[in-house]
Protein backbone atom coordinates (compact mmCIF):
# COMPACT_ATOMS: atom_id res chain seq x y z
CA UNK A 1 0.00 0.00 0.00
CA UNK A 2 1.22 3.49 -0.85
CA UNK A 3 0.16 6.55 1.15
CA UNK A 4 0.47 10.04 -0.33
CA UNK A 5 1.95 12.80 1.76
CA UNK A 6 2.70 16.48 1.18
CA UNK A 7 6.00 18.10 2.05
CA UNK A 8 4.33 21.46 2.83
CA UNK A 9 5.05 23.05 -0.54
CA UNK A 10 2.44 21.32 -2.64
CA UNK A 11 4.69 18.45 -3.80
CA UNK A 12 3.22 15.07 -3.10
CA UNK A 13 5.35 12.00 -2.42
CA UNK A 14 4.53 8.40 -1.70
CA UNK A 15 5.23 6.64 1.58
CA UNK A 16 6.20 3.05 1.13
CA UNK A 17 5.22 0.38 3.66
CA UNK A 18 8.68 0.62 5.17
CA UNK A 19 8.07 4.30 6.01
CA UNK A 20 4.95 3.67 8.11
CA UNK A 21 6.82 4.43 11.30
CA UNK A 22 7.11 8.05 10.16
CA UNK A 23 3.40 8.25 9.42
CA UNK A 24 2.54 6.66 12.76
CA UNK A 25 4.70 9.20 14.55
CA UNK A 26 3.01 12.11 12.77
CA UNK A 27 -0.43 10.79 13.64
CA UNK A 28 0.47 10.23 17.26
CA UNK A 29 0.52 6.42 17.12
CA UNK A 30 2.95 4.61 19.46
CA UNK A 31 6.27 3.48 17.99
CA UNK A 32 9.56 2.14 19.19
CA UNK A 33 11.99 4.62 20.74
CA UNK A 34 14.55 4.31 17.98
CA UNK A 35 11.90 4.65 15.31
CA UNK A 36 10.51 7.78 17.00
CA UNK A 37 13.94 9.39 17.15
CA UNK A 38 14.62 8.53 13.53
CA UNK A 39 11.24 9.87 12.46
CA UNK A 40 11.74 13.13 14.35
CA UNK A 41 15.16 13.56 12.80
CA UNK A 42 13.81 12.94 9.32
CA UNK A 43 10.96 15.44 9.79
CA UNK A 44 13.31 18.09 11.23
CA UNK A 45 15.73 17.61 8.37
CA UNK A 46 12.95 17.87 5.83
CA UNK A 47 11.67 21.09 7.38
CA UNK A 48 15.17 22.52 7.54
CA UNK A 49 15.83 21.85 3.87
CA UNK A 50 12.48 23.35 2.86
CA UNK A 51 12.46 26.33 5.23
CA UNK A 52 12.94 28.98 2.49
CA UNK A 53 10.23 27.41 0.35
CA UNK A 54 7.84 27.19 3.32
CA UNK A 55 8.44 30.84 4.20
CA UNK A 56 7.81 31.92 0.61
CA UNK A 57 4.65 29.81 0.49
CA UNK A 58 3.30 31.36 3.68
CA UNK A 59 4.00 34.88 2.40
CA UNK A 60 2.27 34.11 -0.89
CA UNK A 61 -0.74 32.70 0.94
CA UNK A 62 -1.02 35.78 3.15
CA UNK A 63 -0.96 38.09 0.14
CA UNK A 64 -3.58 36.23 -1.82
CA UNK A 65 -5.91 34.84 0.84
CA UNK A 66 -7.36 38.15 2.05
CA UNK A 67 -5.94 41.33 0.58
CA UNK A 68 -6.46 40.21 -3.02
CA UNK A 69 -9.92 38.87 -2.34
CA UNK A 70 -12.52 40.86 -4.23
CA UNK A 71 -14.11 43.57 -2.12
CA UNK A 72 -11.56 43.42 0.70
CA UNK A 73 -11.02 46.70 2.62
CA UNK A 74 -7.35 46.96 1.71
CA UNK A 75 -7.96 46.28 -1.98
CA UNK A 76 -10.88 48.73 -1.99
CA UNK A 77 -8.93 51.48 -0.28
CA UNK A 78 -5.98 50.98 -2.61
CA UNK A 79 -8.15 51.73 -5.63
CA UNK A 80 -10.02 54.62 -3.96
CA UNK A 81 -7.01 56.43 -2.52
CA UNK A 82 -4.48 55.84 -5.28
CA UNK A 83 -1.24 53.91 -5.46
CA UNK A 84 0.22 51.77 -8.20
CA UNK A 85 0.11 48.60 -6.08
CA UNK A 86 -1.29 47.25 -2.84
CA UNK A 87 2.22 47.08 -1.42
CA UNK A 88 2.40 50.88 -1.58
CA UNK A 89 -0.93 51.34 0.21
CA UNK A 90 -0.59 52.66 3.77
CA UNK A 91 -3.59 51.78 5.92
CA UNK A 92 -5.21 54.67 7.75
CA UNK A 93 -8.35 54.39 9.95
CA UNK A 94 -9.61 57.59 8.35
CA UNK A 95 -9.60 55.93 4.93
CA UNK A 96 -11.68 53.04 6.26
CA UNK A 97 -14.09 55.51 7.85
CA UNK A 98 -14.50 57.45 4.61
CA UNK A 99 -15.20 54.19 2.76
CA UNK A 100 -18.06 53.62 5.21
CA UNK A 101 -19.56 57.08 4.65
CA UNK A 102 -19.07 57.36 0.86
CA UNK A 103 -19.18 55.12 -2.18
CA UNK A 104 -15.78 54.18 -3.59
CA UNK A 105 -16.50 55.90 -6.91
CA UNK A 106 -17.55 59.05 -5.04
CA UNK A 107 -14.21 59.15 -3.22
CA UNK A 108 -12.38 58.70 -6.50
CA UNK A 109 -14.45 61.53 -7.95
CA UNK A 110 -13.59 63.82 -5.03
CA UNK A 111 -9.89 63.02 -5.36
CA UNK A 112 -10.00 64.01 -9.00
CA UNK A 113 -11.21 67.48 -7.98
CA UNK A 114 -8.08 68.18 -5.93
CA UNK A 115 -8.89 66.56 -2.57
CA UNK A 116 -5.69 64.57 -2.67
CA UNK A 117 -5.49 63.30 0.93
CA UNK A 118 -8.10 61.70 3.20
CA UNK A 119 -8.07 64.76 5.48
CA UNK A 120 -9.10 66.90 2.50
CA UNK A 121 -12.23 64.88 1.71
CA UNK A 122 -14.49 66.17 4.50
CA UNK A 123 -12.78 68.87 6.58
CA UNK A 124 -14.69 70.49 9.47
CA UNK A 125 -16.60 73.60 8.46
CA UNK A 126 -19.86 74.88 7.05
CA UNK A 127 -21.38 73.28 3.96
CA UNK A 128 -24.12 75.24 2.19
CA UNK A 129 -27.34 73.85 0.70
CA UNK A 130 -26.99 70.26 1.89
CA UNK A 131 -29.98 67.95 1.37
CA UNK A 132 -30.69 65.96 4.53
CA UNK A 133 -32.62 62.71 4.09
CA UNK A 134 -34.13 60.92 7.08
CA UNK A 135 -35.75 57.50 6.58
CA UNK A 136 -37.53 55.63 9.35
CA UNK A 137 -39.26 52.23 9.51
CA UNK A 138 -42.99 52.48 10.23
CA UNK A 139 -44.31 50.98 13.50
CA UNK A 140 -40.86 49.75 14.45
CA UNK A 141 -41.66 49.65 18.18
CA UNK A 142 -44.75 47.55 17.49
CA UNK A 143 -42.77 45.08 15.40
CA UNK A 144 -40.16 44.72 18.14
CA UNK A 145 -42.80 44.30 20.85
CA UNK A 146 -44.60 41.54 18.94
CA UNK A 147 -41.42 39.65 18.01
CA UNK A 148 -40.48 37.02 20.56
CA UNK A 149 -37.29 35.94 18.78
CA UNK A 150 -34.56 38.56 19.12
CA UNK A 151 -32.72 37.06 16.15
CA UNK A 152 -35.55 38.19 13.87
CA UNK A 153 -35.18 41.78 15.10
CA UNK A 154 -31.43 41.78 14.52
CA UNK A 155 -31.68 40.15 11.10
CA UNK A 156 -34.37 42.60 9.98
CA UNK A 157 -32.35 45.61 11.12
CA UNK A 158 -29.20 44.30 9.48
CA UNK A 159 -31.09 43.85 6.20
CA UNK A 160 -32.40 47.42 6.45
CA UNK A 161 -29.01 48.90 7.37
CA UNK A 162 -27.07 47.18 4.60
CA UNK A 163 -29.61 47.94 1.86
CA UNK A 164 -30.14 51.55 2.97
CA UNK A 165 -26.41 52.25 3.09
CA UNK A 166 -25.90 50.68 -0.33
CA UNK A 167 -28.67 52.83 -1.80
CA UNK A 168 -27.47 56.09 -0.26
CA UNK A 169 -23.77 55.83 -1.09
CA UNK A 170 -24.36 54.45 -4.59
CA UNK A 171 -26.64 57.40 -5.37
CA UNK A 172 -23.80 59.81 -4.61
CA UNK A 173 -24.82 60.58 -1.04
CA UNK A 174 -23.02 60.35 2.26
CA UNK A 175 -24.30 57.94 4.89
CA UNK A 176 -24.07 59.94 8.09
CA UNK A 177 -25.32 57.38 10.61
CA UNK A 178 -27.98 54.94 11.73
CA UNK A 179 -29.96 55.75 14.86
CA UNK A 180 -32.13 52.82 15.87
CA UNK A 181 -34.42 52.19 12.90
CA UNK A 182 -33.58 55.54 11.30
CA UNK A 183 -31.08 56.17 8.49
CA UNK A 184 -29.60 59.63 7.93
CA UNK A 185 -27.99 60.58 4.64
CA UNK A 186 -26.51 63.81 3.27
CA UNK A 187 -26.46 64.85 -0.37
CA UNK A 188 -24.50 67.77 -1.82
CA UNK A 189 -21.60 67.22 0.56
CA UNK A 190 -18.77 68.07 0.33
CA UNK A 191 -19.70 69.48 -3.09
CA UNK A 192 -22.78 69.60 -5.30
CA UNK A 193 -22.81 67.07 -8.08
CA UNK A 194 -24.99 67.88 -11.06
CA UNK A 195 -28.56 66.73 -10.49
CA UNK A 196 -28.03 65.80 -6.84
CA UNK A 197 -31.62 66.76 -5.95
CA UNK A 198 -32.95 64.18 -8.41
CA UNK A 199 -30.62 61.64 -6.82
CA UNK A 200 -32.21 62.43 -3.45
CA UNK A 201 -35.70 61.68 -4.79
CA UNK A 202 -34.57 58.48 -6.46
CA UNK A 203 -32.92 57.40 -3.21
CA UNK A 204 -36.05 58.23 -1.19
CA UNK A 205 -38.23 56.15 -3.52
CA UNK A 206 -35.80 53.24 -3.40
CA UNK A 207 -35.69 53.40 0.40
CA UNK A 208 -39.48 53.21 0.50
CA UNK A 209 -39.34 50.00 -1.49
CA UNK A 210 -36.61 48.67 0.79
CA UNK A 211 -38.79 49.45 3.80
CA UNK A 212 -41.72 47.60 2.28
CA UNK A 213 -39.53 44.57 1.59
CA UNK A 214 -38.06 44.48 5.10
CA UNK A 215 -41.47 44.95 6.75
CA UNK A 216 -43.15 42.25 4.66
CA UNK A 217 -40.39 39.76 5.38
CA UNK A 218 -40.59 40.62 9.09
CA UNK A 219 -44.39 40.28 9.12
CA UNK A 220 -44.20 36.79 7.64
CA UNK A 221 -42.09 35.65 10.60
CA UNK A 222 -44.35 36.83 13.46
CA UNK A 223 -47.90 36.03 14.58
CA UNK A 224 -49.49 39.42 15.18
CA UNK A 225 -50.55 41.50 12.20
CA UNK A 226 -49.05 44.99 12.26
CA UNK A 227 -51.05 48.13 11.52
CA UNK A 228 -48.41 49.71 9.28
CA UNK A 229 -45.58 48.58 7.05
CA UNK A 230 -42.88 50.19 5.00
CA UNK A 231 -40.88 53.31 5.55
CA UNK A 232 -41.41 57.08 5.54
CA UNK A 233 -39.00 59.81 4.51
CA UNK A 234 -38.37 63.46 5.34
CA UNK A 235 -36.11 65.69 3.23
CA UNK A 236 -34.89 69.22 4.00
CA UNK A 237 -32.30 71.58 2.52
CA UNK A 238 -30.03 73.91 4.45
CA UNK A 239 -26.57 74.73 5.73
CA UNK A 240 -24.78 72.07 7.74
CA UNK A 241 -21.80 72.24 10.07
CA UNK A 242 -19.34 69.36 10.23
CA UNK A 243 -17.57 69.24 13.60
CA UNK A 244 -14.66 67.09 14.76
CA UNK A 245 -15.53 65.14 17.89
CA UNK A 246 -11.86 65.07 18.95
CA UNK A 247 -9.26 67.84 18.63
CA UNK A 248 -6.97 67.51 15.59
CA UNK A 249 -8.80 64.37 14.44
CA UNK A 250 -10.94 63.80 11.34
CA UNK A 251 -11.83 60.22 12.23
CA UNK A 252 -14.94 60.98 14.31
CA UNK A 253 -17.27 63.74 13.12
CA UNK A 254 -20.65 65.18 14.02
CA UNK A 255 -23.15 67.25 12.05
CA UNK A 256 -25.34 70.08 13.32
CA UNK A 257 -27.84 72.28 11.54
CA UNK A 258 -31.47 73.36 11.50
CA UNK A 259 -32.02 71.33 8.35
CA UNK A 260 -31.64 68.11 10.37
CA UNK A 261 -34.37 69.25 12.76
CA UNK A 262 -36.60 70.29 9.86
CA UNK A 263 -36.17 66.91 8.18
CA UNK A 264 -37.08 65.23 11.46
CA UNK A 265 -40.32 67.25 11.72
CA UNK A 266 -41.22 66.46 8.11
CA UNK A 267 -40.53 62.79 8.71
CA UNK A 268 -43.22 62.73 11.39
CA UNK A 269 -45.79 63.95 8.84
CA UNK A 270 -45.05 61.25 6.28
CA UNK A 271 -47.16 58.11 6.24
CA UNK A 272 -46.01 54.69 5.07
CA UNK A 273 -44.14 54.95 1.75
CA UNK A 274 -44.59 58.74 1.70
CA UNK A 275 -41.94 61.42 1.20
CA UNK A 276 -42.34 64.92 2.66
CA UNK A 277 -40.09 67.69 1.32
CA UNK A 278 -39.24 71.13 2.60
CA UNK A 279 -40.11 74.06 0.37
CA UNK A 280 -36.44 74.98 -0.08
CA UNK A 281 -35.70 71.52 -1.44
CA UNK A 282 -38.86 71.54 -3.57
CA UNK A 283 -37.74 74.75 -5.28
CA UNK A 284 -34.49 73.06 -6.35
CA UNK A 285 -36.32 70.32 -8.26
CA UNK A 286 -36.90 70.46 -11.98
CA UNK A 287 -40.40 71.24 -13.22
CA UNK A 288 -41.24 67.61 -13.91
CA UNK A 289 -40.54 66.53 -10.32
CA UNK A 290 -42.24 69.61 -8.86
CA UNK A 291 -45.52 68.75 -10.57
CA UNK A 292 -45.52 65.34 -8.89
CA UNK A 293 -45.64 66.92 -5.44
CA UNK A 294 -48.67 68.33 -3.64
CA UNK A 295 -48.48 71.08 -1.03
CA UNK A 296 -49.63 70.28 2.49
CA UNK A 297 -50.60 72.44 5.45
CA UNK A 298 -47.71 74.39 7.00
CA UNK A 299 -45.89 72.42 9.67
CA UNK A 300 -45.47 73.77 13.19
CA UNK A 301 -41.84 72.90 13.92
CA UNK A 302 -41.81 74.23 17.48
CA UNK A 303 -38.80 76.53 17.91
CA UNK A 304 -38.23 76.53 14.14
CA UNK A 305 -41.55 78.21 13.35
CA UNK A 306 -44.06 77.16 10.70
CA UNK A 307 -42.60 75.39 7.69
CA UNK A 308 -44.03 75.14 4.21
CA UNK A 309 -43.83 71.55 2.96
CA UNK A 310 -44.70 69.30 0.05
CA UNK A 311 -45.63 65.64 -0.16
CA UNK A 312 -44.69 63.34 -2.99
CA UNK A 313 -47.85 61.63 -4.23
CA UNK A 314 -47.98 57.85 -4.41
CA UNK A 315 -48.57 58.01 -8.18
CA UNK A 316 -45.13 59.59 -8.54
CA UNK A 317 -43.37 56.63 -6.96
CA UNK A 318 -41.01 55.94 -9.82
CA UNK A 319 -37.39 56.94 -10.48
CA UNK A 320 -36.77 60.20 -12.29
CA UNK A 321 -34.04 58.53 -14.38
CA UNK A 322 -31.71 61.51 -13.98
CA UNK A 323 -28.38 61.99 -12.24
Amino acid sequence: MCVSRDDGCGRGEEDRPGDRSRISCRLGAPAAGADVAAARGAVAGSLGRNAPALAAGRALWRRHSWHHRRGSPRCAAGHRFGGSSLAEYDHDPLKADLLWHFGFWRLKQLRSTGRSTPRDILPPGQYPAVAVLLADLCSFSSYVRDTSDADIVRESLTAFYSKARYQIINSGGMLYQFAGDEAIGFFGMPDHAEGFTDAVLDTARALCRIGESVSQHWQRRIDRVQNAAGLHVGVALGDLQIVSLRPFSRLHIGAIGDCINVASRLLALAGPSEIVLSNAFHQRLDEDNQTRCSEIEPVDARNLGRIRAWKLSSAADRPSGKR
